[in-house]
C-alpha cells in the first residue's frame, strides 16, 4: 500500500540528514510510526512511503538507507541536508499517539473487557 508521509519527529539535536528522523506521520492514520517500523515495513514489501515533491506534487518515494548498524529513511541517494524527508513539517506529538502508544491501549483495553467477560461468567454460575 502506498502510504503519504505527512510530517516528522526528529532527534534533538537534528543532524543535518535523515539519520535524526525518529517517527512518521502518515495522511492515512493519526498514529505516529517509528522508523524502525517504516524500514521493516518497506524490507518486507507491505507498504512503500512517499511524499509530495512541492511543486509538482509528484510522488517521490522513501528508500532505506544503513549507516553502521543504524538503517533509516531517506529520498534521495546519497544523505543531504536536502532531502524531502527533511523539508516537510514536524508533527504535532500532542495530539498524536505514537504508533507503540495506541497498540498499547488497544492491547490495555482488550485485557479490560477480557477480565469484565471471564468476572461476568463466574458470576453467572
Amino acid at each position: 500500500m502506498d502510504r503519504q508521509i505527512t510530517c516528522v519527529t526528529r532527534k534533538m539535536p537534528p543532524t543535518e540528514d535523515c539519520t535524526c528522523i525518529e517517527y512518521v506521520g502518515t495522511a492515512d492514520s493519526d498514529r505516529l510510526i517509528p522508523v524502525s517500523e517504516v524500514v521493516k515495513r518497506i524490507e518486507k514489501g507491505k507498504d512503500r512511503f512517499y511524499v509530495l515533491e512541492y511543486e509538482t506534487q509528484a510522488k517521490v518515494y522513501v528508500d532505506v538507507a544503513q549507516r553502521g548498524d543504524l538503517k533509516y529513511i531517506r529520498t534521495e541517494d546519497y544523505d543531504s541536508s536536502a532531502d524531502r524527508l527533511l523539508k516537510i513539517g514536524d508533527c504535532d506529538v500532542t495530539n498524536r499517539p505514537s504508533y507503540f502508544e495506541a497498540s498499547m491501549l488497544v492491547v490495555g483495553v482488550k485485557d479490560a473487557f477480557d477480565s469484565k467477560s471471564k468476572a461476568t461468567k463466574k458470576g453467572s454460575t
